[in-house]
């Protein structure tokens, strides 16, 4: 039996420590602190979910709406999730880009039925309505 080769200090557990405190800064809208341990995070799990979004929503406090809906899309082709795909699809609203916003809750309606998420469904498709 091969073992999977995980550096010391980079388990589960570490990405953990490091949302907490992540997300304790974000709640604190100290965004660029955030973002670098959000960053962290993603080197140590791409296909983090938590990490992305918590990223993309840094850069979209500041204001960066097109860096956050882009981050918003990469955490989905890290790892398909209907959560990036809704954050994503409301900037792209905000963007004025209502087609694409209307692709990307299509997809995160989905996704979210791939992956047994009724209440992230119900709300892509509530958002579709809108």
């Amino acid at each position: 039996m091969q073992t999977q080769y995980s550096p010391a200090g980079t388990g589960p557990h570490d990405t953990r420590v490091l949302y907490s405190r992540a997300h304790s800064l974000l709640t604190q809208e100290r965004f660029e602190d955030a973002a670098a341990f959000f960053r962290l995070m993603l080197i140590l799990s791409p296909e983090s979910e938590r990490a992305w979004l918590g990223l993309g929503l840094c850069h979209e406090k500041r204001g960066q709406l097109a860096v956050a809906r882009d981050l918003f899309l990469l955490g989905n082709a890290a790892k398909p999730s209907a959560r990036c795909l809704v954050a994503a699809a409301r900037l792209f609203r905000q963007l004025d880009q209502d087609e694409l916003a209307q692709h990307h809750l299509e997809r995160a309606v989905e996704v979210a039925e791939v992956n047994d998420e009724s209440e992230l469904r119900h709300l892509a498709l509530l958002e579709l309505r809108n």
